[in-house]
């Protein structure tokens, strides 16, 4: 009988592909050993052959990527046309780090990475938005004294403007720009918003559509959107130290009693509608206290008092234009 064959047919087209295998994975991690074979079953054409065995990465988010050059083969090398378009068969094609290619190439940056490619971030913008030129709520602490004690006198919660006065101005908003990622996709901006055109009374706006001056000398409120100027500043309830100095340049109507140790000034009348006590008061106008005390009477103006209240006129200041009366 005749020996039988040591491995089947079946066998040895096992062996033959693993060994196949086995040859394709070391030609894939050492390219030194596709000098040893003569022909190769799939050609490279030129561009693949120069970059065989490099390779790029890409980070998660595609802003980012890198290449690793390996050295090119003896008698050939890189062009800065086979890497863009290396570069390009790997899905990079924007935000490319041009002076580090150039740089690989003249400099032979071989078997490291290096940063090719920079994504851009889209920009944030920004909405449109008013910038008002007076503080629209005041919370100014009183000044301490050098001995210690308090003047509660140099608080003020009102803002003077005169006409022609800058109130407010508008900053347009700004769109921000569109990134993109190293593979090309667009990054939108965020969407941002213009805000209308400010409403109230006594102001105008420019032919710039972006500032906006008072039309007269008054105070400066702005209220759940509105900006107004006022000719008249009126308070409701008594005025203490804690309300602070007041000074305007139109009327101020007090409805409530004013308390020892106020400073009040205006441009036109002062009308209080309760009682004086030992306050500073300075009027460009008349000053009108129906309540006032017999005595607050007789040291104002004893003169021109009247039985709807006190009337005061005086001479103008020459430095102030305004006249002034100390109630006692």
């Amino acid at each position: 009988m005749g020996d039988k064959p040591a491995f089947s047919t079946e066998q040895l087209d096992m062996l033959q592909e693993q060994l196949e295998a086995m040859r394709r994975q070391l030609v894939g991690t050492n390219p030194e050993l596709m000098k040893e074979i003569d022909i190769p079953e799939e050609p490279l054409d030129e561009r693949e052959a120069v970059l065989n065995g490099s390779h790029v990465r890409i980070e998660e988010d595609c802003m980012n990527a890198w290449l690793y050059l390996y050295p090119p083969r003896d008698g050939q090398s890189y062009s800065f046309e086979d890497i863009t378009d290396y570069l390009a068969s790997k899905g990079i094609v924007s935000g490319l780090h041009t002076s580090n290619i150039k740089a690989m190439i003249h400099k032979n940056i071989y078997n490291r990475e290096v940063k090719i490619a920079v994504g851009h971030y889209a920009g944030e913008g920004s909405d449109g938005y008013f910038e008002y030129l007076f503080a629209p709520v005041m919370h100014r602490a009183p000044t301490v004294r050098e001995d210690g004690s308090v003047d509660y006198t140099s608080m003020s919660m009102l803002h003077n403007v005169k006409r022609g006065d800058k109130v407010a101005l508008y900053h347009a908003a700004d769109q921000g720009e569109c990134g993109y990622k190293v593979t090309g996709e667009e990054l939108k901006a965020r969407f941002v918003r213009e805000l209308p055109p400010l409403k109230g009374r006594n102001i105008t706006r420019q032919a710039d559509g972006l500032t906006y001056l008072s039309e007269i000398d008054g105070k400066v409120e702005l209220c759940e959107g509105r900006l107004d100027v006022q000719k008249v500043h009126s308070i409701r309830g008594d005025v203490t130290n804690i309300t602070g100095k007041i000074e305007f340049f139109g009327d101020i109507i007090i409805n409530g009693n004013v308390e020892t140790g106020v400073v009040i000034r205006a441009g036109r009348n002062i009308i209080v509608t309760g009682t004086v006590e030992a306050v500073d008061m300075y009027a460009g106008g008349i000053l009108c206290s129906p309540r006032a005390s017999p005595a607050a009477r007789r040291r104002s103006c004893p003169q021109e008092a009247m039985c709807l209240g006190i009337l005061l006129r005086a001479a103008m200041l020459p430095q102030a234009g305004m006249c002034r009366r100390t109630l006692l």
